[in-house]
């Protein structure tokens, strides 16, 4: 009897086991990816751009031909902001919806433009060496 009792709890474990293996497989699949191109306004692919789900910490780089792909978990749900950074460039948003299917998102970047009013020098934590510059004086008599 505690023979078949044994073989009940083994095989109710394994049965767990598969169950909670299949679940983790099913979130797997239920991932949104989102793939695209970014460019600058003259078309030219632009490289190392971040593009990043707002309020996560999911994000991904552009590569040397502009393109990209941000995987983003089956837990996360419903509309959610994506930006585009980039220094020298203008910060873009888009609005998309993670519900476990593929998205297609381009950019176009727009260059930021910043007039400098001017530049500060610092100079912190330089030491220099302390030097007396000797002179002497000679009397010449020509007499």
């Amino acid at each position: 009897m505690r023979f078949g009792s044994f073989h009940g709890l083994i095989a109710g474990a394994v049965g767990l086991m598969l169950l909670t293996g299949s679940s983790s497989t099913a979130s797997a699949q239920s991932s949104t990816v989102i793939t695209g191109r970014v460019v600058s306004e003259a078309g030219s692919p632009v490289v190392g751009a971040t593009i990043s789900v707002e309020a996560t910490q999911f994000s991904a780089t552009t590569g040397a031909d502009g393109r990209y792909t941000l995987v983003v978990p089956g837990t996360k749900r419903g509309p959610a902001e994506v930006s585009l950074r980039l220094i020298g460039y203008k910060l873009s948003r888009k609005s998309v919806t993670l519900a476990g299917t593929p998205a297609s998102i381009d950019w176009t970047m727009a260059a930021q433009v910043t007039q400098l009013t001017g530049i500060t020098v610092t100079a912190l934590s330089i030491q220099r060496e302390k030097t007396t510059i000797g002179t002497s004086q000679q009397t010449l008599d020509g007499a």
